[in-house]
């Protein structure tokens, strides 16, 4: 993962969940799986593709 991070030049922590608590918990079924959050951390959507700068955007609006 660190190879793949670098070579975007991603700089946030990235966790690794390799006893799959967090999978269980948020039902994740397929990879990739993005979640948005509104201000309050409340999940409004669950997006079960590759997401891209285009769709995220999108989402956003």
């Amino acid at each position: 993962m660190e190879p793949f991070a670098a070579e975007l030049g991603l700089t946030f922590p990235i966790l690794m969940d390799m006893e799959g608590t967090i999978t269980d918990q948020f039902e994740v079924m397929f990879f990739p799986t993005t979640y948005l959050l509104d201000e309050d951390g409340v999940i409004i959507e669950r997006i079960v593709l590759p997401l891209n700068e285009q769709l995220l955007a999108d989402k956003i609006k």
